[in-house]
């Protein structure tokens, strides 16, 4: 019996459950949980990763998904579904406008999401 070299590989033929899109999602942190806990239950692998920014610097999670291209429209329609934009009162202070505007505060548009869809060119489980 033959025992091929250990640092030889051959890739299988067929690749079921291998991603070929990175959907990179920006939810605001009062989304994350709700968005999150539906792509679990919908059997979506997924990485949560803190982060911070916007104009208003507030808190929001960045969602790394694997998918295949069959499922991207299906994780964007879910992501629709669960991180909705509102409008929330805001102290023109924290906008840096306090100079120009004369009200008190302002109402602004915070939610929804930033969606990536990106091409995986190189994917590997270790």
């Amino acid at each position: 019996m033959t025992v091929p070299p250990v640092n030889t590989y051959t890739p299988p033929t067929t690749a079921h459950n291998v991603p070929t899109r990175l959907i990179v999602a920006v939810v605001q942190d009062y989304d994350a949980n709700a968005i999150t806990e539906a792509l679990t239950q919908a059997h979506f692998r997924l990485t949560r990763v803190g982060s911070t920014g916007g104009f208003l610097r507030m808190g929001s999670t960045t969602l790394l998904i694997g998918v295949e291209d069959w499922q991207v429209s299906r994780v964007k329609r879910m992501i629709m579904e669960h991180c909705r934009e509102r409008m929330e009162v805001v102290p023109p202070d924290m906008l840096d406008i306090h100079a120009w505007y004369p009200s008190d505060v302002m109402e602004v548009p915070v939610g929804g999401a930033v969606v990536f869809a990106l091409k995986i060119v190189r994917f590997e489980r270790l």
